[in-house]
């Protein structure tokens, strides 16, 4: 026969077994939102890095073809 103290020993177990794993789930939702945060500060600063590139492909793209204007236009005869 199963005694209360076996019983109230196996609860006691089963309770902290409960609390073990609700703290160990509360530390990995935390760390799943740090995460989270990260993966957004990532996500921010890819999305900039895209828009510097674009900008300065265009400017690179208007440089290079400020000498060609310029030379087009020293051809004429007002600019000689």
């Amino acid at each position: 026969m199963v005694s209360s103290r076996t019983v109230n020993d196996a609860s006691d177990q089963i309770a902290s077994g409960s609390s073990d794993l609700s703290d160990r789930i509360q530390n990995q939702a935390a760390t799943l939102q740090d995460t989270v945060m990260s993966m957004d500060m990532i996500t921010q600063t890819v999305r900039k890095n895209a828009e510097n590139a674009n900008e300065a492909s265009a400017l690179a793209s208007a440089a290079k073809n400020k000498p060609m204007m310029a030379r087009k236009l020293c051809r004429r005869p007002w600019c000689r």
